[in-house]
């Protein structure tokens, strides 16, 4: 007598779970975390190019702010000659006064974050300028208007 062994057609509970766990993680990988992508207007990701920095871009959440203790956030974003994101020290300042912490640090992955608060009750429009040394020492700038 030949025996036959009794073959599944529907595989077991345990297979299915790990297929779709499986396909589960395959749909939420993105290009999205590249180190030069931006996300919300600002640049996301980790990492930098290793050049030397060639320019900065400085954006502010907000360009109005209250002359008596408004704040707004400062990105600044460093990058190299060809575009990528470069690391670099950072200074920053401000025409009209005011604080910005913290005032200077090292932009990892060619990205710092400041906070500027106004103080003072001074109105008008300051610039926030970053200074990045590397090379050559460059610069970048944006305006925040402080009403009373």
């Amino acid at each position: 007598m030949i025996s036959l062994k009794k073959q599944k057609l529907f595989p077991g509970p345990g297979i299915i779970i790990l297929s779709f766990l499986m396909l589960l993680g395959l749909g939420c990988s993105s290009s999205n975390n590249d180190r030069d992508s931006y996300s919300s207007g600002t640049q996301t990701g980790s990492g930098s190019s290793g050049g030397a920095p060639a320019s900065v871009s400085v954006t502010a959440s907000s360009n109005s702010i209250s002359a008596f203790s408004g704040t707004t956030t400062i990105i600044v974003v460093v990058t190299d000659s060809n575009g990528r994101r470069a690391e670099g020290q950072v200074f920053m300042s401000s025409s009209l006064g005011g604080t910005l912490e913290p005032q200077s640090g090292l932009a990892a992955g060619g990205l710092f974050t400041t906070t500027f608060t106004a103080t003072g009750g001074i109105s008008g429009d300051t610039v926030i300028t970053a200074t990045v040394l590397g090379p050559t020492i460059i610069k970048g700038t944006t305006i925040v208007s402080l009403f009373l």
